[in-house]
């Protein structure tokens, strides 16, 4: 008799591409997934004088998978490695901070000498980054304000992800600062909460031992983050990327994906959070 299966039973078994290899299987711990699969449905209630229900039909199927996981996979750490580097004085007593690449999608469905059953997607042509900073206002400098009119180049900012001897794994760019908000309590810690946004190339540097998230490269070479890979030969414009589920023994959910989006949280005190979405980019097929 068939019985029910709980989550430990689960697990991300294959995925073929480099950098979603890299992130799912070699550097994150997953401690959930979210795969949702739909179907698009559209009205075709005919005129007749005697419809009382809305008629459907089922069109193309797409999905997704979202993950959360914990950095590095073999052993989590806390938060309390982490350090932003390059920024102004009034962001030196900081107590969080977040960073988000979204790499964008784009819908590339087109006929085929076989009717298509699911969207096809690839990924965007160019990803924007950003986040959030939260630090203690301190006597000894006046809090920062957004940047000034027709700042372009930004100011070069460090994360660190971890501590790992002689090379830190860390994620480097230029940032502009486009917001401040500050709320002021009588019995609590004056904050500052500042938004911000990547402008150009984000990039990877290598820690000594421990996982890259995204790249691949020697210990300390920093190597530029590219658009998600999602068809392996790089010209054909076939999906083929493909990603493992295992459910259970022999319950399997496989598709052909590429990285959509990815959250990096940081706080002294909790644990590591990365967490991200997988579009499929075509077919979906369940066991």
């Amino acid at each position: 008799m068939a019985f029910p299966i709980t989550g430990a039973a689960a697990t991300i078994t294959s995925v073929t591409s480099s950098d979603l290899s890299q992130l799912l299987i070699t550097a994150l711990r997953q401690t959930q997934v979210t795969v949702n699969i739909t179907a698009s449905q559209e009205d075709v209630t005919a005129l007749g004088g005697s419809a009382t229900g809305v008629e459907y039909l089922i069109g193309l199927q797409e999905g997704t998978l979202s993950f959360t996981g914990r950095y590095p996979r073999t052993s989590p750490d806390i938060g309390n490695g982490g350090l932003v580097t390059g920024l102004a004085a009034s962001m030196a007593w900081m107590k969080a901070w977040t960073l988000n690449i979204d790499f964008g999608e784009e819908d590339i469905t087109s006929f085929n000498a076989t009717p298509v059953t699911a969207k096809r997607f690839m990924p965007g042509g160019i990803y924007n980054w950003g986040g959030s900073f939260t630090c203690v206002h301190l006597e000894s400098a006046a809090a920062s304000l957004p940047d000034a009119v027709n700042a372009l180049a930004g100011t070069s900012c460090q994360f660190k992800l971890a501590e790992d001897g002689a090379n830190d794994p860390q994620l480097s760019g230029n940032v502009l600062l486009t917001g401040q908000n500050s709320t002021i309590t009588p019995g609590g810690q004056q904050l500052l909460e500042y938004s911000y946004v990547g402008t150009g190339t984000l990039s990877e540097i290598g820690g000594s031992t421990l996982p890259r998230l995204l790249t691949t490269g020697s210990a300390g070479a920093t190597v530029a983050i590219a658009r998600p890979t999602w068809d392996s030969s790089g010209s054909n414009g076939v999906p083929d990327i493909s990603l493992v589920l295992t459910r259970a023994t022999s319950r399997t959910v496989t598709a052909n994906g590429f990285l959509s989006s990815l959250s990096l949280s940081y706080a002294p005190g909790s644990p590591i959070d990365v967490s991200g979405t997988v579009r499929f980019s075509d077919g979906i097929t369940v066991a």
